[in-house]
């Protein structure tokens, strides 16, 4: 008979204590269709433009971008004439590319959404919030959407072992690793200030603190 092996996890677990959680009672439905772009495997996302573009312009400028964008990306800005040709490929962050020259001149925050490849993916300790304000119906927490809660395991769209018929559980409180989710930034890492103070409010117990690989 063989010895043990033992298997530890690369990355551990953003919960800091599982004595210390509670959890939404019922778990929570993914609004896959009201999830954005930037969750597929491969992202898409919205173009918003950052100024106007004349007829023949050779480049567009546009809002940071959340996601990567190739060359030989085409944009609908809403009318039929309307639209762009990339070509040059534009990196996260990139507030501006090389077109085709525009058939059509292009208004200041006119907007273009490029779909993503492969299925919508969200995260374990993604922030969620309410859809429209309909408890138990999540999406992930942006600036229409107040956090409510953490997503506690990795969510995949149309996923068919996802318990419940497509229920997740979401945390409501426990002590949690800061620098452990996603979409911590900075040094220390930390997450957006605004979500901190949105998960404290309505007496949501959660605890944020960071975590340390000690030998």
């Amino acid at each position: 008979m063989s010895g043990w092996t033992t298997y530890k996890n690369a990355r551990p677990s953003f919960v800091g204590d599982y004595k210390s959680v509670s959890r939404w009672p019922t778990g929570v439905q993914i609004v896959w269709d009201s999830v954005p772009e930037d969750y597929r495997e491969t992202a898409g996302g919205t173009v918003k433009l950052s100024a106007a573009a004349l007829a023949d312009a050779t480049s567009i400028s546009f809002d940071a971008l959340t996601f990567a964008m190739p060359a030989g990306t085409k944009l609908h800005f809403g009318q039929s004439k309307e639209f762009a040709l990339t070509t040059a490929a534009a990196a996260i962050g990139a507030t501006s590319v090389a077109v085709e020259a525009l058939p059509s001149a292009l208004e200041d925050n006119d907007e273009a959404v490029v779909s993503g490849s492969g299925l919508k993916t969200l995260k374990a300790g993604t922030r969620l919030g309410w859809l429209a304000g309909a408890q138990g119906q999540a999406v992930p927490r942006s600036a229409s959407v107040e956090a409510v809660g953490i997503l506690e395991t990795d969510a995949v769209e149309d996923e068919t072992v996802a318990p419940g018929g497509g229920m997740y559980g979401m945390l409501t409180g426990g002590e949690v690793y800061e620098n452990l989710l996603p979409g911590a930034t900075g040094d220390p890492l930390e997450i957006d200030a605004t979500e901190k103070t949105e998960l404290a409010d309505n007496s949501r117990g959660f605890l944020f603190v960071q975590y340390e690989d000690v030998p």
